[in-house]
Formats: structure tokens, sequence, C-alpha cells
């Protein structure tokens, strides 16, 4: 299995720290979990004040991104993305990944990384995303 390495410098002990909302803007950024070509995790927000752009690193697949809710806590993150069955999950697409640099790096998962990436997105969904929006709309 490939080994993947956490970096949650940016998520300890803030209460939000993928929260950013720019003036004149009615909702806040949007919010992510990356994977890298290095397996390097980590978390920020889209900073896209003007353009509305993606980075140029997503746009070529050199890292992989989950969307987030950006009102999770910085410890109910760190606690996520460090639980065993998680890590798993990030390590078996880290490990279906191959790096085509014919192509501009562009990334290539394995028919069981892209399932994994699903079935991570789907997790993040039950576990993050709709439990914080439910919580916010319905108290």
């Amino acid at each position: 299995m490939s080994k993947i390495s956490i970096n949650t410098e940016n998520l300890v002990s803030c209460v939000s720290p993928l929260y950013k909302k720019y003036p004149g803007h009615s909702a806040p950024q949007g919010a992510y979990i990356q994977i890298d070509e290095k397996g390097v995790v980590s978390a920020g927000y889209y900073d896209q004040e003007q353009d509305g752009e993606p980075p140029e690193e997503e746009c070529r697949y050199q890292v992989i991104r989950l969307i987030v809710f950006p009102y999770i806590t910085g410890d109910d993150l760190v606690k996520f993305l460090t639980r065993e069955d998680i890590v798993a999950l990030l390590e078996r697409i880290h490990a279906g990944h191959a790096v085509d640099e014919e192509y501009d790096d562009l990334w290539d998962l394995s028919g069981d990384a892209y399932m994994t990436l699903i079935k991570l997105s789907n997790v993040i969904s039950a576990e993050i995303n709709y439990p914080l929006m439910h919580r916010m709309v319905c108290g």
C-alpha cells in the first residue's frame, strides 16, 4: 500500500479553518480535502477572489480534490482525516494512481482507485457535508 502523509497544521485547534468569505459574496468559498501526487493530504479553500477559476494544479489533475462543507471545525476534520478507515481509503487512491508525464503530468487512476475515490466522496457527504448542513438549516 502506498504511504500517505496528512498535513493538519492549518487545522488543529481552529474553529473554522476552511471558512473564507470575501466581501460582496453571498456564500463562503468552496472548501476541499486534497491528495497530491506525492501522497500529501491537506485541506483548504478555493482562493478565487476574481476570476473564479480553479488553480492550475487542479486543472492539470496534479491533485485530487473532494468538496467538504466549509463550516467543519479543524479538530473534527483532523479526527476524520486520521481515522484508520479514511487513511486506508486515501492510501488506496494514491496507490492506484499513475502520473503520465507525456500528457502534462495527468493523473491516471486504476479502476480500484476510482471506485475508492467515489466511496470516499460518499463517506464525506454522509459524515461531514450532510450532517453539518442539516444542523445549520434545522438547528
